[in-house]
């Protein structure tokens, strides 16, 4: 316990010197990391805005019951492009965009109804939406801009991206989805860093290990025997939440 205590204190002093108003969208919000994440503002910068967006309203309903009036909440599919076209014209601020929208299928490939696979929209193309749609603000932020992935920044591999078959419509496969995200994630990061009009915006990609989550509730029995290492996990989803958080702003006190 004294090495969880060694790296939460200058955690826990980065986040409390921060000062308001701090503007904070979270996408999938409403449980597992995320839902760590909005907490952890909601402990050490309780005068924070903290905007959710999911689709689960039961979730968000019970975190707004612990944000109170500075909690929203904004109900969407960030499956779909046109979702999130709508809704980030609903936000005037933002300083901090937490993607952390996951989802764990099981079939083939699964094209929605604007014809992008689910997993490819949720873990990629709508989060570089949401950061594409937000980045003239978070640009104006007067804390500079923070914009963290949560996905792997562990497994991406380049030499096993489908360059002449990118959205994988005939070499399909669980692990080679996962790949594609990962793995552009790291390229589109690097891409936007390197913009000199994003020279106040800070992007991270980073991989929280396992936590608790309810992504995993749609899987076949033979499987769900993993899901007692998501329950240790559990214990785990705070502590680690309040790292990521803390790391998103160091560069603010440097």
């Amino acid at each position: 316990m004294s090495a969880v205590r060694a790296v939460a204190a200058p955690n826990t002093q980065i986040l409390s010197s921060l000062k308001p108003p701090l503007n904070v969208v979270v996408v999938g919000g409403t449980s597992g990391i995320g839902r760590g994440i909005v907490l952890t503002y909601r402990k050490h910068c309780p005068d924070a805005h903290v905007t959710i967006i999911g689709l689960d309203q039961s979730g968000a309903d019970e975190i707004l019951d612990q944000l109170g009036p500075n909690g929203n909440f904004i109900r969407a599919d960030v499956s779909l492009m046109s979702e999130i076209r709508r809704i980030t014209k609903q936000i005037t601020a933002v300083d901090v965009l937490v993607l952390s929208q996951g989802m764990l299928p099981v079939t083939g490939r699964a094209p929605n109804k604007e014809n992008i696979d689910d997993i490819a929209a949720v873990s990629y193309s709508g989060r570089v939406l949401f950061v594409e749609e937000l980045l003239p603000l978070l640009r104006s932020s007067p804390h500079g801009g923070k914009v963290l992935f949560v996905l792997n920044s562990k497994r991406g591999n380049p030499s096993k991206i489908h360059w002449d078959d990118m959205a994988l419509e005939n070499n399909y496969s669980l692990f080679p989805a996962f790949n594609h995200g990962q793995e552009f994630t790291d390229l589109v990061i690097q891409y936007l860093a390197s913009q000199p009009e994003n020279a106040t915006v800070s992007f991270v990609h980073a991989v929280p290990g396992s936590v608790g989550t309810p992504i995993a509730n749609g899987l076949p029995f033979y499987l769900r025997g993993a899901r007692s290492i998501r329950r240790c996990a559990m214990c785990r989803a705070l502590f680690v939440a309040c790292h990521f958080v803390a790391y998103s702003f160091r560069r603010i006190l440097n």
